[in-house]
């Protein structure tokens, strides 16, 4: 099957002439994918909102790698192009029809409302310490796998043994791919490393004691 996408003759997604004019020139490259992808998905169906989860807008924007993805993302959100709401790690996004651009004299975007829903929070609690101290503690520490995916998402730089030993626990215990999948849903709430460890461990041990195991993945809006 062959299609003529520059012919006219197909379906339309509507975009405003600033999106074109004055977000595409300073976007990232995969943050502009992943805000056409949400326009599509929303706009392009007549919704004003949609479920969209990571392995979609992998999917639909052509990226390979889930961290990359995710931090795509988060920047749409940080920098006020979409808004996120969570519920039972089901996460729906929606264009900000209150972002406001200040184009200046030159007409070109200059400031932007943020309305930041993910924080960048990446204190491992060692900034405290002197340069040496914490040199020294980092050449002593072995990373679980899923704390260099932790790392990688957040594009923060270390762990502290407290929380490499507390990942190692959890990965033995739950396995590697539940703790992952975890780390994605908390990270896509804006948690930084020390409250995404304590929030998943939490949630571990709190399903455990329910007696199911492990997490119900039902709905999630999280794919691995």
């Amino acid at each position: 099957m062959k299609i003529k996408p520059f012919s006219g003759a197909g379906g339309y997604t509507t975009f405003d002439n600033a999106i074109l004019d004055y977000i595409m020139p300073c976007c990232n490259p995969n943050t502009w994918k992943i805000l056409c992808v949400a326009i599509r998905k929303t706009r392009g169906w007549s919704k004003e909102e949609d479920k969209i989860s990571i392995t979609q807008f992998m999917e639909l924007a052509g990226i390979k790698s889930k961290p990359t993805a995710w931090r795509a993302v988060k920047d749409a959100v940080s920098k006020g192009y979409l808004l996120c709401d969570e519920s039972r790690m089901i996460f729906r996004y929606r264009l900000n029809k209150e972002l406001e651009l200040d184009i200046g004299l030159e007409n070109k975007p200059v400031q932007k409302i943020n309305q930041n829903r993910f924080r960048n929070e990446t204190n491992t609690g060692l900034d405290s310490k002197p340069t040496k101290e914490i040199n020294k503690e980092i050449n002593t520490i072995t990373y679980p796998e899923s704390g260099r995916y932790l790392l990688d998402l957040l594009e923060a730089k270390r762990l502290n043994k407290r929380q490499a030993k507390t990942l190692f626990e959890l990965e033995e215990k739950y396995g590697l791919e539940e703790v992952r999948r975890l780390i994605d849903w908390a990270t896509n709430l804006g948690m930084g490393v020390g409250k995404t460890i304590v929030s998943i461990e939490s949630a571990l041990k709190k399903s455990e004691k329910r007696g199911k195991g492990e997490l119900k993945r039902e709905g999630m809006g999280i794919q691995l």
